[in-house]
């Protein structure tokens, strides 16, 4: 069983798309497993994959959103980078 959490309240978490990640592997996993089955062809079956459908899809939406909110690290300009290597300021 699924226990679903709120999209908002993982994203400010922190740790968000950790959560969604494995949110997101679990209903694929489910929509895998009711694509494969003989149940899945049924209409209730077929309900079941548009419902998970579109869970994956506003997972992954989330998670976008939360790659592309979270600031970048690394480190700021240095020197001109030329030729693989970085030119000191002497």
């Amino acid at each position: 069983m699924a226990v679903t959490v709120g999209a908002a309240a993982i994203a400010g978490s922190g740790r968000g798309s950790g959560l969604l990640e494995m949110q997101l592997a679990n209903y694929q996993r489910q929509l895998a497993d009711w694509c494969a089955c003989p149940s899945g062809q049924t209409s209730e079956g077929k309900k079941i994959i548009s419902k998970l459908t579109g869970k994956v899809a506003e997972i992954e939406k989330t998670i976008a959103a939360v790659d592309q909110a979270r600031p970048r690290s690394g480190p700021g300009p240095i020197g001109s980078v030329s030729g693989g290597r970085i030119d000191e300021f002497v």
